[in-house]
């Protein structure tokens, strides 16, 4: 299980050459929440845009890299528009906010999301620490949570 902000910054290796060809940009998380479509790589090379890794392409996600598939690289503009986006809000199920998607935990090898993170404010944060959903739904409005703990 892996935080989706210890994948960022990983190297990624092409498997076939052994070739770094960038490093982890960001990761992509299905509209609904529920899984990892892919990675943002920022090339090596200066003037190159940010490229899209779909996740079927990538072999393994390791503690120091990420080994992909030959020729898996995507332009920029092949990235999914209906993705999670950090910083959506996160209601209860009576409708109140309860605060803010801030990252996600996933099974690397499926690519399954187990929970999302929430952040209620600064000082909750600080205190109490971050809230876990397992159950949620999203929607165009944000999220939904069906059922929170303390992380």
């Amino acid at each position: 299980m892996k935080r989706l902000d210890e994948i960022e910054a990983l190297s990624c290796v092409d498997e076939n050459s052994g070739r770094v060809i960038g490093r982890v940009g960001g990761a992509v998380i299905s509209g609904d929440g529920k899984k990892l479509l892919g990675l943002m790589i920022r090339p090596k090379r200066f003037l190159s845009g940010e490229r899209f890794l779909d996740f079927s392409s990538v072999s393994v996600i390791g503690d120091v890299c990420v080994l992909f598939k030959k020729d898996a690289l995507k332009k920029r503009g092949m990235c999914p528009k209906d993705r999670l986006y950090i910083g959506a809000g996160v209601y209860g199920s009576n409708g109140r906010i309860i605060g803010w998607y801030t990252n996600a935990y996933l099974d690397e090898k499926s690519g399954l999301v187990a929970c999302l993170e929430v952040s209620i404010g600064y000082i909750d944060d600080f205190f109490e620490g971050r809230i876990l959903i397992s159950e949620f739904s999203c929607s165009g409005e944000g999220i939904i949570a069906m059922q929170t703990g303390r992380g």
